[in-house]
């Protein structure tokens, strides 16, 4: 298992290294927006992946996160699993989080000023899976 972890991990990262080397070949601008705004806030999830074993499973993951912003002020931390916020934190410019959750899909975070439903930080755990979703139906033949 755990060489099946590295190797998606392996994937993930050249994967992300072609998109970066791509967007800033072609001078795409979010690009540079989004670095700026990244040094405003961190938004640091662990772990980032989820295993299951079969596709369309649940995996279960403790997740972990830890947020900091560049002002003192009211933040909320929101996740793709529920329309409510996870938890608010009044007059702070840093946050902890720790929950056990269990998804089938990838698990969205986001970091919002409690008056605005703009997101200013989104982060992202992504599934994995041990074993592929088989294709084949079992379908048994008889000649008679």
């Amino acid at each position: 298992m755990n060489y099946f972890i590295k190797k998606t991990f392996i994937y993930q990262l050249m994967s992300y290294l072609v998109l970066l080397i791509m967007g800033a070949s072609l001078g795409y601008a979010p690009l540079s927006f989004a670095k700026e705004e990244q040094t405003k806030y961190s938004l640091i999830i662990e772990p980032d992946q989820c295993v299951a074993m079969r596709q369309g499973q649940l995996c279960y993951v403790d997740v972990k996160i830890n947020w900091r912003a560049e002002h003192l002020g009211n933040y909320c931390l929101f996740s793709s699993l529920q329309p409510n916020a996870l938890r608010c934190w009044a007059n702070v410019k840093s946050g902890k989080f720790q929950r056990d959750m269990s998804a089938d899909e990838n698990i969205l975070f986001s970091l919002r000023k409690q008056e605005n439903k703009d997101d200013l930080i989104i982060k992202e755990i992504e599934m994995a899976w041990v074993y592929d979703k088989s294709t084949r139906k079992n379908i048994s033949w008889r000649m008679f």
